[in-house]
């Protein structure tokens, strides 16, 4: 059986899921990501099935959002 994957179909990844972004977490299947290309990224969250991949600024970076889940 083959891997969900759009590559292995011969379909293009959305284009507007950046290539840079990396998801971190989720919470219900919705994504935290971060920049790569950012030195000092800050994390980013999107609600999945909305059409589009509309990014919004969470946390100013990776420790801030770190803080709540390591108390």
């Amino acid at each position: 059986m083959a891997a969900n994957n759009p590559f292995d179909q011969g379909k293009p990844m959305d284009p507007g899921f950046w290539k840079d972004y990396l998801v971190i977490a989720d919470r219900n299947a919705d994504p935290f990501c971060i920049d790569l290309s950012l030195e000092k990224s800050p994390v980013y969250f999107v609600l999945h099935g909305t059409g589009g991949w509309e990014f919004t600024e969470e946390f100013e970076d990776f420790n801030s959002f770190l803080k709540p889940i390591t108390i």
